[in-house]
This record gives C-alpha cells, structure tokens and sequence, in this order.
C-alpha cells in the first residue's frame, strides 16, 4: 500500500463516512498520529502506511467495534422520507434558485475575463493597424501618420501591461474551477453513500 499519508487519511475518512462525526474524527486522529509515530521513528510516510491492513479490514475492524457501541448513525426513518417529499415544492425551488444563482455568477466572473481578453486583443489589433496606416500614410499626411502610430503604441504598451496579469488571472480560474467541481462531486459521493 504505497500512499502517503494525507491520500491514507482520505481514504479513511470515506471508509468511515457511516461513523458519526466524532467517533470518525477520533479514529482518523489515531492513524495520524500513529503515522507520525513511525516517521518520527525513521520510517517515511509510505513505509508507515505500508504496514497498515488494506483500507478495506481497517474498515471492517473498526465498523464492527462501533456496531458494538452504537456508534454507526442510523438510516433515514420513513417520517423524515415523508417530511423530504412534503416538503420539496419549498426546499426544492430554493436549491434550485441558490443553483441557478451560484451558476449565473460563475458565467459573469468568466464573461468578464473573456472580455478583458478581447479588449487585450483589441489593443493589440491597433497597435498593428496604426504601424500599417504609418507606413502607408507617411509620404502624404507624415504629421496624423504619427499621431496615428503614437496612439498605436501606447496600445501596445497597455497590452504589454495587462497580459500578465490576465494570464494569471485566467490560469487561477482554471484551477479553482477544477478544484471546485472535484470538491463538489466528492461531497456529493459522501451524500449519496450516506442516504444508501
């Protein structure tokens, strides 16, 4: 079992997701600090964790003891299924309209970045379109063809600016995008194995 300890943790801690919350916590505690243990012994993290059983019999172990304790939250009962679908004309609209919300605002943060984007590429558009009318336009009007490929540079100049900052800008949405979808399917996947 090559993992690292913080993968081990994980990994646990969904083994255990029908623990209820502070006999759960105690138990991942408890692996924690035995993996510190062993580190703190020589081991590093993966031969700590190699010495565990699988995931799955420390599962098993741990289940049983709790099973003995009444330690294992209990299933929905069919009032609280009863009162769910009652109640879901009132809760379901609000999640739906938190949803629709929560999704609007996401699609205006990116429509401005892909308009500050096209501003960008507006600049730089000009810049090349003031060099072209320079070029053309020098013989016969040389004091507007200036005028012109002044306002042409300071374009560019901006573009220059500003590129940086949307680069970045852009590569932090990317990141926080891919690391909430992957926060919201893990708290979905906990949701449904515990309504099973």
């Amino acid at each position: 079992m090559k993992m690292r300890k913080d993968e081990f943790i994980k990994a646990l801690k969904r083994a255990l997701f029908r623990l209820k919350k502070t006999e759960r916590d105690r138990y991942l505690a408890y692996y924690s600090e035995l993996i510190d243990d062993k580190i703190e012994s020589g081991m590093n993290e993966a031969e700590a964790i190699g010495e565990f059983a699988s995931i799955s019999n420390i599962k098993e172990s741990i289940m049983s003891d709790a099973l003995e304790r009444g330690m294992i939250k209990p299933k929905h009962n069919p009032l609280t299924i009863i009162l769910l679908i009652l109640g879901s004309p009132l809760w379901l609209a609000f999640v739906l309209a938190l949803f629709s919300l929560i999704i609007a605002l996401y699609v205006v943060v990116w429509a401005v970045i892909i308009s500050i984007c096209a501003i960008e590429l507006s600049f730089i558009a000009v810049c090349i379109g003031s060099v072209v009318f320079f070029i053309v336009n020098m013989a016969s009007n040389s004091a507007f063809a200036l005028l012109i490929l002044g306002s042409g540079l300071i374009c560019a100049a901006i573009s220059v600016l500003i590129f940086v900052p949307i680069i970045k800008l852009i590569k932090h949405m990317v990141i926080y995008s891919f690391e909430l979808c992957k926060s919201i399917w893990q708290k979905i996947n906990i949701k449904g194995r515990e309504l099973i």
